[in-house]
């Protein structure tokens, strides 16, 4: 029996494992919009209500909900303060580093593309999982014995 899921757009998609790859593509295609819509919203600084803050006084809007989904260590921080909005002190990383990491949660899967090694350091101090995840796969990929 073929199972059968809804998505949020309301079109009924087949869920099991042989599904024509026209579908597959359709739902990609999905994801990516909505992906890109959840960027944007994300990118509008208005709504921020977390900062990191670096030593030279820059600081860089975020969002809680994407920080505190996305690391334990973000929602301890996020948990143990009071104030709004929450500051996060950097100072083991360069701005466009945490850029680069922001984008990647907020949706922007390439934002890492030539700072994976840096985003993978910043992905295991704040225990980023998804973002280690990423990270390694680009390793795996680097080391391959195809790139001989």
């Amino acid at each position: 029996m073929l199972d059968i899921e809804q998505n949020e757009s309301s079109q009924i998609i087949p869920s099991d494992e042989s599904r024509p790859e026209s579908v597959l593509l359709l739902q990609s295609e999905s994801e990516l919009i909505k992906t890109s819509k959840l960027y944007k919203i994300l990118s509008n600084e208005k709504c921020a209500d977390a900062y990191f803050i670096f030593p030279n006084e820059t600081q860089i809007p975020s969002h809680r909900c994407i920080l505190y989904e996305s690391s334990a260590i973000f929602a301890k921080i996020i948990d143990e303060t009071s104030e709004s909005p929450v500051t996060i002190n950097i100072a083991d990383f360069d701005v466009e580093t945490v850029k680069a990491v922001l984008e990647f949660l907020y949706g922007k899967i390439d934002s890492i593309d030539g700072k994976e090694i840096d985003a993978f350091k910043f992905a295991v101090k704040y225990n980023i999982q998804e973002l280690m995840d990423s990270c390694c796969s680009f390793f795996e990929k680097s080391v391959a014995p195809s790139n001989n």
